[in-house]
């Protein structure tokens, strides 16, 4: 049966772990070091026994990864799926149900032989999923626990408790490895990204050190002199880029074009601007007046917010579409996803200050430069934006900034994260 199965080879360090465990263990590690892996041949060898398992995550669309790797890995002795709860069973009996920590109820009556909690640390009801629910599920079995996460900023129930459960019982265990304990990693890679971060991100992240600072920069790759500049200036050739950000009071907006000549890659923001109540008409009046010679080839995107309906409407239209006819643009002109979230967007933003050969904002844009020297993130990666009296906390315009980024530049960075070993920058 396991000819079936294709699972990576495991490197020292991740056999050094199972060789170690106890029943209850806490592997604190850093980014890339084979969370995902390890992951897979705990849930799997317990599947072959007949047995169930439970793999929990903070979110619930943080299980997509580990859920879509173990339908691949589980394909050929899969005999029953249900796609919408994310729950398998294979031909040995063994099952695995995917769980959100969202609900710190959620697997309350089942019961497993191994629970397996991903990104411990990023789970804000980690504490009370785990006494009141979890811990309880692994009674009918004797089953045993394994938390695993890379570090936070500040103090939280995974470093504070959980990890040092070993110092006071015999059955647990836990352990410390860094990025540089995976084999498979390049180090000049992650000596790389030692060179792009602050050292307490570093630390946290790669080295998988506890670190109490609870706020950090969003845009760590932010360089005054490298990334200000008056060559960024409008050209009603080139194809105008608009990104807007729908907070009430006020609306922001932000222009820019993103074209390639003879020189090479060019993403320069030219202008920025602000409706102070929030008003479509008045946000459609400042774009005709400004670009209205560019707006027929023009791209819109921004805060997917803008996609609900608006009941003030007739027809519900939804402000992106109140926009679209205002300016005389088509739908096709339009490129808006979902928000990604602080965390990635902060990658992203981070990963194109650093490596895009020509990203150039113009000195007249002071929100946005503004926005890119102070806005902070907390301990979970979250944009602080907690008071709107404190111009650095409102963040409008890097929310333009960073949906651009997302939007229109996505093939840009996949390309070229590939071509650098998929290895983020935060």
């Amino acid at each position: 049966m396991q000819a079936l199965l294709k699972l990576k080879s495991l490197h020292p360090a991740q056999r050094q772990i199972l060789n170690e465990a106890k029943r209850f263990n806490v592997l604190k590690c850093g980014r890339r070091f084979g969370k995902t892996e390890l992951t897979k041949e705990l849930a799997i060898e317990t599947m072959l026994d007949g047995l169930p398992v439970a793999y929990y995550c903070p979110i619930y669309k943080d299980l997509v990864e580990v859920w879509n790797e173990m339908k691949s890995t589980l394909y050929d002795i899969t005999t029953h799926k249900e796609e919408q709860i994310k729950s398998l069973t294979i031909i040995t009996g063994g099952k695995l149900d995917c769980w959100s920590m969202d609900d710190p109820n959620s697997g309350r009556g089942r019961k497993y032989k191994r629970v397996i909690v991903d990104e411990a640390e990023k789970s804000k009801n980690l504490k009370d999923a785990w006494e009141q629910t979890i811990r309880a599920t692994l009674v009918d079995y004797e089953g045993d626990a394994w938390f695993m996460s890379t570090p936070k900023f500040g103090e939280t129930y995974f470093k504070e408790t959980l990890f040092k459960q070993k110092e006071k019982l015999n059955d647990w265990m836990s352990w410390r490895f860094t990025s540089f304990d995976n084999p498979f990693l390049s180090a000049d890679e992650i000596n790389e990204a030692r060179n792009l971060l602050d050292e307490a991100t570093f630390e946290c992240e790669y080295m998988a050190n506890d670190v109490d600072r609870t706020d950090t920069p969003f845009a760590t790759q932010w360089n005054n002199d490298k990334h200000i500049s008056e060559v960024a200036i409008y050209d009603p050739r080139k194809q105008l880029i608009i990104s807007i950000d729908f907070n009430l009071v006020p609306f922001c907006v932000t222009f820019r074009h993103f074209f390639t000549d003879d020189t090479g890659q060019h993403y320069h923001v030219f202008d920025e601007a602000e409706i102070k109540q929030g008003s479509i008409p008045a946000m459609i009046e400042l774009i005709k007046l400004k670009y209205k010679a560019s707006l027929s080839n023009a791209i819109l995107t921004g805060d997917a917010m803008g996609n609900r309906g608006d009941i003030s409407q007739r027809d519900n239209a939804s402000l992106y579409l109140q926009l679209l006819r205002g300016l005389g643009m088509t739908e096709r002109q339009l490129k808006v996803s979902n928000n990604p979230t602080h965390e990635n967007s902060r990658s992203d933003c981070n990963y194109v200050l650093y490596h895009f050969p020509d990203y150039k904002i113009n000195p007249n844009c002071k929100g946005l430069i503004r926005d890119m020297r102070n806005v902070q993130v907390d301990a979970t990666g979250a944009i602080i934006k907690g008071n709107r009296k404190d111009v650095n906390q409102r963040a409008d315009y890097i929310d333009t900034e960073r949906y651009a980024i997302h939007n229109i530049m996505y093939n840009w960075i996949d390309q070229n994260q590939k071509r650098n070993n998929n290895f983020n920058i935060k």
